[in-house]
């Protein structure tokens, strides 16, 4: 009787890799060039990802996640629609930072527009803050009409509330500049005609109002004469400038 020699048993580890191969010689190809192929992601195209993204901040919009929308609109390109959402969040500092380096005129505007819904006249520190970030956005987008029409409010805040003639002169001087440069501007002539006006009653007033040690007399003469002007309403209440004379003299009786 012939013997066999023992029959060796197979690792488990050895069994599962004849299964494993098996399987791949019944494919005839090798992972890498078919299983591999089949598993891996598609690369998409720039324009399917920032499809994905404007997607993706749209729903983030609808949910009011204003600043992951912000994120995402950014991302996908679309930098003023990222400062729109932004706008909604309230965040004025990041408003403002987020203005300061995306170097975009429609963003500039947007920002400057903002800041003119906040409190920036009522003279404190964070007014003062807003009025030179307001002025600096409209100057960089060369947004000459925008930045006319913010100093002649401007001028007229100071007149109404802190009665700062000589504050509100120079803002008046500085429209009228924006004005000349804003060559596209409808009724620009008539405009600058008006503001010219202006300038010269609130300059007259500031003048007046130097006469007060030195000749009271021509202070006096110089006001009454401002209060004949037919259009001295349209900068300077009368009142105030009742209210000047009355003071005035009745500081040297």
């Amino acid at each position: 009787m012939i013997r066999r020699p023992p029959r060796s048993t197979p690792k488990p580890s050895s069994a599962a890799s004849d299964v494993y191969k098996r399987q791949v010689d019944s494919h005839s190809t090798t992972p890498t060039q078919r299983s591999l192929t089949r598993r891996a992601p598609r690369k998409i195209t720039c324009e399917e990802r920032t499809e994905v993204l404007l997607e993706l901040a749209r729903a983030c919009k609808k949910q009011n996640s204003f600043q992951l929308a912000c994120k995402k609109f950014t991302q996908a390109g679309d930098r003023p629609r990222a400062l729109k959402c932004l706008l909604k969040s309230g965040d004025t500092k990041n408003i403002i930072y987020y203005a300061s380096v995306s170097r975009h005129r429609d963003i500039y505007i947007l920002a400057a527009n903002y800041l003119q819904s906040l409190d920036w006249q009522s003279g404190s520190e964070a007014a003062a803050e807003l009025t030179k970030k307001i002025v600096e956005f409209y100057t960089k987008a060369r947004a000459h009409e925008p930045l006319a029409a913010f100093y002649d409010a401007y001028a007229q805040m100071e007149i109404d509330e802190f009665r700062d003639y000589e504050k509100a002169l120079g803002a008046l001087k500085e429209s009228r500049q924006q004005l000349e440069k804003a060559r596209k501007m409808v009724d620009r002539e008539r405009q600058i005609t008006a503001l010219e006006s202006r300038i010269s009653i609130v300059s007259d007033f500031v003048e007046a109002r130097r006469y007060e040690k030195s000749d009271p007399q021509k202070m006096a003469d110089v006001c009454t004469a401002l209060l004949q002007r037919h259009d001295v309403e349209s900068v300077i209440r009368r009142v105030y400038t009742c209210v000047e004379l009355i003071i005035r003299f009745a500081s040297f009786t």
